[in-house]
């Protein structure tokens, strides 16, 4: 169950809301990066851009001074490269011990891809409570977002079949296990031993069980593998924060 909110600052640690799991760029677009941060982050070393599994894609800044100290929330800009392939596994590292780190997301038009789109942005929960986690597939998504104009509409009666199923690339696939993000001792992203195996995608959703030793923090994340194609696909939800 999500928890009464506290003041974001005063929980130890880094907590990335921009970019979100509706977020989808090209290579030369401006891609914008939202954070909470807290009173012990003064200054960042690097900010990567990642792709799971796989590791640093590109790195968008070195030696970042967080100005004007103290702020609630940073947000930084930076044009994307044009060398990046298209990929549904992108996310944005902080640090590069990895303080913190946001969902995946898209760069590229992928035409595979999973979107997990619950938890939302910047929610809060207990140590040994539960989170409702919900994903679909990328194109199917992409294609309901469409559905509020006429024209769409009407395309949509000469879509081909596998167009419109929920999860045309995975619907006999599992997750292979699921894991959260945690934090050792100098707060560094960790993760936890697998809370669940063999999920079917199908199902479009699982409640996750969290464990009950979490620290109070904020930027925990859920991540999600499933094997397609020999290929590991990792994709993880918003990150939140134990309170």
């Amino acid at each position: 169950m999500e928890g009464s909110r506290p003041d974001p600052c005063s929980i130890v640690g880094l907590l990335v809301t921009k970019p979100d799991f509706r977020s989808s760029f090209k290579s030369g677009d401006i891609i914008e990066i939202e954070f909470i941060s807290a009173p012990e982050v003064t200054t960042i070393d690097e900010i990567n851009l990642t792709i799971s599994w796989e590791g640093k894609a590109h790195v968008l800044d070195t030696n970042v001074t967080l100005t004007p100290p103290g702020q609630r929330t940073y947000t930084l800009r930076y044009t994307l490269p044009e060398d990046l392939k298209p990929d549904a596994r992108y996310s944005v590292g902080i640090g590069s011990l990895w303080m913190a780190q946001s969902c995946t997301f898209s760069i590229n038009e992928p035409k595979w891809g999973l979107t997990i789109t619950t938890p939302g942005i910047d929610q809060y929960y207990k140590s040994g409570g539960h989170v409702v986690v919900k994903w679909e597939d990328r194109k199917y998504l992409i294609f309901l977002m469409g559905l509020f104009s006429v024209k769409s509409i009407r395309l949509m009666l000469n879509v081909a079949p596998y167009e419109i199923t929920a999860f045309n690339l995975y619907q006999d696939l599992k997750f292979q296990f699921i894991k959260i993000c945690t934090f050792n001792s100098i707060n560094n992203l960790v993760w936890t031993s697998v809370l669940a195996r063999d999920v079917p995608i199908a199902s479009g959703r699982y409640i996750v069980k969290l464990p009950e030793n979490l620290t109070v923090h904020k930027g925990y994340t859920i991540g999600f593998r499933v094997i397609r194609d020999d290929r590991n696909e990792d994709y993880y939800t918003c990150p939140f924060s134990i309170i």
